[in-house]
Formats: structure tokens, C-alpha cells, sequence
């Protein structure tokens, strides 16, 4: 007989056994724990709605003894953790503390005896790993947030026949909400968790059963000896089912845990992702008003395969290729492999959420400290990225015998992002803002937030002599700057752009006409006079100072920033400048040209023209205008999703170009003609409309009142700023900094628009729900589109910051504490898997680096051993 429990005294320790009189004497220990637990836990529940209750409550946390031990501890820890776990605010940190004197519970694992094998440290040992489990035919049921646990449970023991159900165990769980149910499996039920739902459908609870349930590996903290409502320790010690480890258990080392009866698979499809309060997401967005009725009942059917096969297969590659993470590391490795996993999965949080749960590094971090996976991987497939399948992804998933179509390894469809939804909303502000329903006529709906952008574009440029105060610095007159490209396949209809460049532009148009007149009168007269050397001997020419801002791409620098100079006017009393304007229909060709003649390094003043920034050239090219200058230009391109990555590169990322630009895309039309008609007089009326108020907005002129709408962009990147700081994310705070200036510089000439009339009788107008309503929606595409269009660039910017921050310099603290966990002899797989490298080859550097400062030795092929126990 074993008489034996598999048994972990903390979650990073290894697996030993244990016996009755040992399990029997640390539930008796628990008793002090898990009162104190429940205690704070009641307490902090019941002062959630009372700020000055909290307030006090928070004080008296962390004035215990025991949370400043805690603390101690952690931030002891912090010091060495890549992403830092403690927060600065006393309360969360408060919360932090009463939920760690659960997690320092000791566990049992009852459905599952462990081999030896190494962990993620590259250590050997008896550790808690799916594929070192072998199954006992114990399962464990976990009932959450199941309503008066302890009086259900009593209820059971007056009403069932524990030993026929097989049940062994029953205990309350430390936290007061829950029930453990463990239980001999039925072969004919099927694995782990078809058993878990059976028995959950007996003892009528089937809706509290946690998906946990399927997980042998899954650890369950000991309850106080109280809360022990039934045992046979004869049935939890010693019963081994070898027959169903011979049916069941290879299966699920190799991460068939899901039910296999048919019934319970389409249970799993058609059940909501549970939240950890019980209730389902349908639930609560109906709750709060945000889907439809009926939407509750909507079935969801998680993705489990791709291209035949499961998806656990390829995520267990991909860790296998990157190599597994260290402590330190595990949250910003779940990050980083989730965006890449996103892709497969359609971006479907559910799908990725249970898909990501099932890997071991993730299961560590929520047992150790309640890693909301769920709310990360929804994060992500709400800011999908357009990067496509990384390269890693695809040596995974080649390994794994799946070869891509190119269409399929270059990048995520646009349907992710939502514009159909974004063109419904501009439907409906149709009504209000003059020229929006114009700009969009005759363009499908899915190309309608670009023609926002642009028209908004082609008219903040024709309001040039205006300004508004930015809560940057509300002493500068902040101009309306736009840097806007329109991404889609070659035959999207990105055409329309070209058409409100036409009318928009025409006044323009109109005004260059008199300097690019006397720029060509010039250059003929200077060609004459070279010519003919009686004509040298006249007076010299003076070169016209034309005003010229439609500046196409082929504007050699020299002549472009001269007409930027010449581009002034004097408005009340002072000299402004006004905004030059570049429209290119191929992306592809203003990248040619700029990296080649007179339009060379034309990206320093792409960069500059956002805010306005001064910038100066000194060349000895006679044609070229020396001194400094500042940049007041706006560009509209359209182009392919290619262009743009060869625009906006992984490498340049961190010029800043990407968070300055306005990126919207063009969808693919699905294989649908445009519509067969004739020019029709409301095609006419619609140009024309757009055509005279391009001629109005073109006097418009003064400061734009726009401070209310100030004020509620404010809000808006405050609030997002939080939620980027609760998820620490670097990259979401550089992505949402300049958003605020697009919501801004794209509402103020519809606004304007709006409120003409208003303005002109009284001289100014009010900022109104339905301008922040517009304003909304802008923000909101820009936010969508720069983490669909850089999101992957930007997060792979901060995680390189970090790995030159912690590997390239071999002195700093993790580089070292690395070297330190190395045993004495070690391999190269070990060496790759502890420093984290992505593979052996990338690890080779560092290996010749150590050998020459002699570190370590070679002992043989592959095979090293240490010399010194420390860098120094």
C-alpha cells in the first residue's frame, strides 16, 4: 500500500510524498492561516463601497506585523524581477498581502504521482510538470464561488452515499467559497474532466465545476481540519486505478486534457468563459449594456486546432523553440507569446485564454499570485497587431508539419479591426457635420473612417491660420498637424483620396499658381541670360519669394524648405506660417524618392512637422537656404500594407515616425465590383458642396474654442494611462501619448463646420455632447489602429530595451544571477533554457564570451563546467 499524497509545501518547491499523520498534522496547522485569510478577505469585501471604511482597513494592513514581514520579502524580490510585482499604492499592495496568506498555504496533489525530470531552471528533481504526471484515478472536483459552500456540503453528507459516488475527500476551501470533491474516476466516463462534470451533475452544482478540474497537475491548498466534511483516508492514500493511467494518462502528458465524451465537449462550446465571480461575460456585458438581447445564449466554440492540429501541440513547440522562462520573466514571455499565438486563434480572447492556461510557466504564476490570464489575453486580442505570424510561430508550426500560403504568413486580416461598426457611428454623425456625408459619397462603407481622416486632413490644412490651446503646455498656439497614410491592397479604392485632394485642395491650387508662375518666369530668365553674354552684363535676378504649399513628391529639399520660408503671412500683426501640403497616391514611390536626389532624408522633417519642431541646414549649394527653420507641412499618402513596412520598420521603430502617424486602413472589397452607374447630379452637388466650403474654410482663421474637447481627451489618455500602468505596459503608454492630438486635429474642422453659423453671430460656440461624440470615435480608431499597426513593434521595442538592459552588460544583476544558477557542469541546452535565450545558436555568443574571461571550461563537446562562481 502507498498511504502515500503527493505534496508541495510551496509552489516553486519540488513534489514529495507524504503520509495521513503528516497531511493530518498541517491541516491542523492551517486553522490560525486560514481564519486570519478569511477574516481580512470578509472584511476587505464588505469595505469595498466605503472609501473612509478602506481607508482605515488599508492602515491596519499594513501597520501588522505579518504584512511588514511580507513586504520585506517582496520587495526583497522585486529587486530582482524583471517586471516588478508591488505596486506603490498602499492599498493594492494591502489586497496583494491578504491574498498571499492563501497562496502560502501548503498543497496536495491527489490525482497524480510525479517522475523525476527537470524544470524551467534546468534543475532535475520531482517537480509538479503535466509531462512527469501519471495518473492515480483520483479526480478532484473544484466548485467555485458555490453559494453557502459549507451548508451544501453538509447537505450532501445527510443526503448521499459518499462511498458508492466513490468520493474519498470533501473539504472546504481556505477561502470559505468553495468545495474540493475528490473522487474515484469512472472509466466509462471518460478522462479527468468528463469525471469532474459527471459528478458535478450529480451532486447538482454542474455550473460552479471550474475547468481546473482536468489539470492531474493542478494543486489544491490544504484546508484547516474544520473544514474537512469528509475523508477515507484509506480511499485518498492508497487508491491506484493503473488502468486508467494506461487509458488516459499518456494522452494527457501530451495535453489531451479537454473531455472527450461528446456531451460534455458541447457543454465546454456552449458555456461563456466563467469570471472569477461566478458569473459569465455574456452575463456581465448584458448587465452593463453592451450587447444585444438574446446575446447571453449566444454559443461560443473555443478553437482547439489549427490546420488539424491542437493548439496545445504548437504552443508547447513555441516554448520548446524560445526556451522555458525564468521567474522573472513569465509574464512578459505569456505576453509576448500570446500576441504571437492571437494570430491563429483569430484573435479570440476565449480561445487564447484556455489555450495559454494550459502551459506550465502560466499555471506557476497563477498559483503563485492569481495571474489574471484572462483579462491579458483579452487585452491583446482587443489591440490585434497586423505583424502576421512571427518567424518563430512559423518554425514552430513547420516543425509541426503546417506549411503557410504566403497570404497567410503576412498578416492578420483587418477584419479584426472594426469598421464596419466605425462606419455605422459615421452614418449617424452624418446629420450633424457638414461635408461628411459628401466626402463619403460614392465610397463604400469600410473605407469610410479613412475618408474621415483624410477629408480631415485636406481641411485642417485649408485651416492653416488657425490654432488651440493643448494641455502640453497651454501657453503655445498648437496648430493642426497631420501625418496620415492610407494602407490597404493594391484596387481597395483608396481612389477617393485623390478625389477629395482635387476639390479640397483647390483653393490652393488656386493661390500657387501666381508663385510656381514666377518660379518657372525666373528659371527661363536665367537660362536666357546664360545664353547670351550680352545679357550677363544686366542686373542681377532676384529669386521670387513665391509662395507655393502644394508641394509634390518629387520637391527637391532645396526648393521645398525655401517655400516653406516663403510661406508667411501677417496675421494680427505678426508673421505666421502657414502649412505646406504633400499628397501622394503610391506610399512606394515617395519611399523611392527618399532615399535618392533632391528629396533625400526627407524623414527628419516627417518626423519634425508633428509638433511644429525647428530644424536647420547649412550646405555649401549655392540653391540651398541655410539657417534654422521650423516645419509646418502636412502629408497624405495611400499605399499597401508592404510600403508601410518598409516605411515603418522593427529597426526605426523607435524614431518616434510611427506614434506621429494617423494609420487607417483600406479592408479588400470580398470579391465585390464597385457599382455600375453614371455620373448623377447628386454626385455633382456633393462636389460642390465640398468644393465651397474648402473656399470658406480657407479665410478661416483665429483661435478654435476647442478647450471643453481639450479637457475631454485629457480624460480620455488619463484613464488609458491607468489601465497601461495597471498592466504595466510601456508600450501601450508610448502608443497612446499622441492620440490625443488626433482626436483633437481631426474633429476641429467638422466641429467648426458645425457651429459656423453659431460662430459667426456670436463670435464663438460651445463644444456639445455630439462633438465629444465625434471626437470619441477618433480617438478611438487611431487608439485601435496604431496597436493594430504597431502594437507587435512596440512591445518587441521595450522587450529589447530590457533583454540589452539585462544580457549585453554582463555585470548587472540578472545577467549574474543567471551565471550563479548554472550547476557546476552544465550543457548547452541548459545553458540556453537558464539565461532564456530563444536557441542554442543565440546563446553561442555569450558561451565564447565566458570562455575567453575564463568563466567556464570546456570539458567536451556541448559540455562546460565552471570555473567561478560569481561574474565580477
Amino acid at each position: 500500500m502507498n498511504n502515500k499524497i503527493s505534496f508541495q509545501h510551496s509552489l516553486d518547491a519540488m513534489v514529495r510524498q507524504i503520509d495521513v499523520q503528516e497531511l493530518l498534522q498541517i491541516c491542523k496547522k492551517n486553522s490560525t492561516l486560514v481564519d486570519s485569510y478569511r477574516q481580512w478577505k470578509a472584511r476587505l469585501k464588505a469595505a469595498a463601497e466605503q472609501e473612509q471604511l478602506m481607508k482605515a482597513l488599508v492602515q491596519e494592513i499594513i501597520s501588522s506585523a505579518d504584512y511588514q514581514k511580507w513586504l520585506a520579502r517582496e520587495q526583497k524580490k522585486d529587486m530582482r524581477r524583471k517586471h516588478k510585482r508591488i505596486p506603490a499604492d498602499d492599498g493594492k499592495r494591502a489586497k496583494l498581502f491578504v491574498a498571499s496568506l492563501k497562496q502560502s498555504l501548503p498543497a496536495v496533489i491527489p490525482s497524480a504521482v510525479f517522475t523525476e525530470g527537470k524544470n524551467s531552471w534546468g534543475k532535475t528533481g520531482i517537480w509538479r510538470l503535466q509531462e512527469q504526471a501519471h495518473l492515480t484515478g483520483l479526480v478532484t472536483l473544484d466548485l467555485d464561488h458555490l453559494p453557502n459552500a459549507a451548508e451544501v456540503a453538509e447537505q450532501w453528507k445527510a443526503t448521499s452515499d459518499f462511498a458508492a459516488m466513490g468520493i474519498v475527500w470533501i473539504f472546504i476551501t481556505p477561502g470559505g467559497e468553495g468545495v474540493k470533491v475528490v473522487f474515484k474516476a469512472r472509466m466509462e466516463w471518460g478522462n479527468l474532466q468528463d469525471n469532474a462534470y459527471e459528478m458535478a451533475e450529480q451532486l447538482g452544482v454542474l455550473k460552479y465545476a471550474d475547468a481546473s478540474c482536468k489539470n492531474a497537475d493542478h494543486t489544491h491548498f490544504t484546508p484547516k481540519a474544520e473544514d474537512i466534511v469528509y475523508v477515507d483516508w484509506d480511499g485518498l492514500m492508497n487508491y491506484q486505478n493503473p488502468d486508467y493511467e494506461a487509458r488516459y494518462g499518456e494522452m494527457y502528458r501530451k495535453g489531451g486534457s479537454g473531455p472527450t465524451q461528446q456531451k460534455w465537449q458541447d457543454y465546454e462550446a456552449s458555456r461563456s468563459v466563467r469570471k472569477p465571480d461566478g458569473e459569465t461575460s455574456a452575463k456581465k456585458s448584458l448587465a452593463s449594456g453592451q450587447v444585444t438581447c438574446g446575446q447571453e445564449q449566444k454559443e461560443h466554440k473555443l478553437l482547439t486546432e489549427y490546420h488539424g492540429v491542437p493548439l496545445i501541440n504548437i504552443a508547447r513547440k513555441l516554448v520548446e523553440l524560445m526556451g522555458n522562462p525564468l521567474p522573472g520573466d513569465r509574464h512578459a514571455r505569456m505576453m509576448k507569446m500570446g500576441r504571437m499565438l492571437a494570430s491563429i486563434v483569430d484573435n479570440d480572447a476565449p480561445s487564447l485564454t484556455a489555450l495559454m492556461s494550459q502551459l506550465d510557466f502560466v499555471r506557476e504564476i497563477v498559483n503563485e499570485r492569481g495571474e489574471d490570464v484572462e483579462r491579458h489575453m483579452r487585452y491583446i486580442c482587443e489591440h490585434p497587431s497586423s505583424a502576421g505570424i512571427s518567424a518563430k510561430l512559423k518554425e514552430a508550426l513547420l516543425s509541426l508539419g503546417i506549411v503557410l500560403t504566403p497570404e497567410q504568413e503576412l498578416v492578420s486580416p483587418t477584419s479584426a479591426l472594426p469598421v464596419n461598426r466605425w462606419a455605422d457611428e459615421i452614418e449617424d454623425l452624418m446629420k450633424y457635420f457638414p461635408c461628411l456625408k459628401e466626402a463619403c459619397h460614392g465610397v463604400r462603407r469600410e473605407l469610410w473612417p479613412s475618408v474621415l481622416f483624410t477629408s480631415a486632413a485636406f481641411m485642417g490644412t485649408l485651416m492653416t491660420r488657425t490654432w488651440y490651446r493643448f494641455y502640453a503646455d497651454p501657453t503655445e498656439q498648437c496648430r493642426l498637424n497631420y501625418a496620415v497614410m492610407v494602407i490597404g491592397d493594391p484596387g481597395a479604392g483608396k481612389r477617393f483620396a485623390k478625389r477629395l485632394y482635387m476639390l479640397f485642395c483647390e483653393p490652393i491650387k488656386e493661390a500657387d499658381k501666381l508663385g510656381t508662375e514666377a518660379e518657372n518666369r525666373y528659371k527661363q530668365e536665367v537660362k536666357r541670360r546664360g545664353t547670351s553674354s550680352k545679357e550677363q552684363k544686366e542686373s542681377g535676378l532676384s529669386q521670387p519669394e513665391a509662395i507655393v504649399r502644394d508641394n509634390g513628391p518629387r520637391t527637391s529639399n532645396s526648393v521645398f524648405i525655401r517655400h516653406m520660408l516663403n510661406a508667411t503671412e501677417e496675421i494680427n500683426g505678426e508673421p505666421w506660417h502657414l502649412h505646406l501640403i504633400t499628397f501622394d497616391a503610391e506610399l512606394d514611390n515617395t519611399i523611392r524618392l527618399s532615399k535618392q536626389g533632391g528629396w533625400i532624408n526627407r524623414d527628419v522633417l516627417e518626423l519634425k512637422q508633428f509638433h511644429n519642431e525647428e530644424d536647420s541646414q547649412s550646405y555649401a549649394n549655392l540653391d540651398a537656404v541655410n539657417g534654422s527653420f521650423y516645419v509646418y507641412w502636412n502629408y497624405i499618402y495611400t499605399g499597401t500594407l508592404l510600403a508601410l513596412h518598409k516605411k515603418v520598420t522593427e529597426g526605426n521603430f523607435g524614431s518616434g515616425l510611427a506614434t506621429r502617424l494617423a494609420v487607417i486602413p483600406a479592408p479588400p472589397s470580398d470579391f465585390k465590383m464597385i457599382p455600375l452607374r453614371t455620373a448623377t447630379e447628386e454626385d455633382r452637388t456633393a462636389d460642390e458642396t465640398l468644393r465651397q466650403w474648402a473656399y470658406r474654410l480657407d479665410q478661416r482663421q483665429g483661435e478654435l474654442p476647442l478647450w471643453p474637447l481639450v479637457e475631454h481627451v485629457w480624460k480620455w489618455c488619463d484613464m488609458r494611462m491607468e489601465i497601461a500602468g495597471f498592466n504595466q505596459s510601456r508600450s501601450d503608454e508610448m502608443l497612446i501619448k499622441r492620440i490625443p492630438y488626433y482626436g483633437l486635429n481631426i474633429s476641429a474642422p467638422f466641429i467648426d463646420m458645425r457651429h459656423w453659423e453659431e460662430r459667426e453671430k456670436t463670435g464663438t460656440y460651445e463644444i456639445d455632447d455630439i462633438d465629444r461624440r465625434l471626437c470619441s470615435l477618433v480617438l478611438e480608431i487611431q487608439y485601435a489602429c496604431q496597436h493594430f499597426y504597431f502594437g507587435s513593434y512596440a512591445s518587441k521595442y521595450f522587450e529589447d530595451q530590457a533583454n540589452d538592459a539585462c544580457i549585453e552588460r554582463r555585470h548587472t544583476s540578472r545577467f549574474a544571477e543567471c551565471f550563479r544558477r548554472l550547476p557546476e557542469t552544465f550543457s548547452t541546452e541548459v545553458f540556453t533554457q537558464t539565461f532564456g535565450y530563444a536557441n542554442q545558436n543565440s546563446a553561442q555568443k555569450t558561451l565564447m564570451r565566458f570562455l575567453e574571461d575564463r568563466y567556464i571550461d570546456r570539458t567536451k563537446r556541448g559540455e562546460y563546467k565552471k570555473l567561478r562562481q560569481e561574474l565580477t
